[in-house]
Parts: structure tokens; sequence; C-alpha cells
């Protein structure tokens, strides 16, 4: 899967950004082809690979379940209002610059 990642990254799209992002609690990826297309995620102008602390992890969901209950009217708000609010108060991380673009 990795290896379709890359291709569909880096020659499809060469500007848009991704990031691709992997639970700490998974186990490590070990096989030689899997690190090497990790490594080339990373030294690409428009990808990067991220491993998920569990911060990481609890504020990406929280972003997910907002957006989520937003979507399905559950929580009856402007998108915008929802993040321009959420951002306010939460400290800047690279997960919220990754994720929300100006």
């Amino acid at each position: 899967m990795l290896l379709n990642f890359d291709a569909f990254t880096l020659v499809s799209y060469p500007h848009y950004e991704f990031t691709l992002m992997r639970d700490i609690r998974q186990r490590k990826i070990t096989g030689k082809v899997g690190r090497q297309e990790i490594e080339k995620l990373n030294h690409a102008k428009n990808g990067c690979f991220h491993i998920l602390q569990e911060a990481d992890r609890i504020e990406l969901e929280l972003l997910a379940k907002l957006i989520d209950d937003i979507n399905n009217k559950d929580l009856l708000i402007k998108l915008e209002t929802a993040l321009e609010t959420f951002l306010e108060h939460r400290e800047r991380h690279w997960l919220i610059d990754t994720l929300i673009v100006t």
C-alpha cells in the first residue's frame, strides 16, 4: 500500500501536500521496502510521514468527531465557526497546521 501511496502523491498530484500518519500503537515498519518508501516520502517536496503519539491521535480524533458531528447535523454550528473556536482554545500544533489549510 505504501508503494501505491508514494506513486499517487509524488507523481499524480505534485501541487498537493500529503501526510501519512501511523499510530504509535501499531507495530513498527521493519520491512526494507516499507522503510525505503517512507524515506522517499519524507524527502519528497509534497509528502511526509508522521508517527502519531497518543496526544496527536487524540487531537486528530477530536477534530474528526467535531467535523463528523457537524456533517451529521448533531452539532448545529458552521464548520468555520467550530474550527475557529477550536483553534482559539488549543495550542498551535503540527497536526493542526497539517490539517487546516488557511
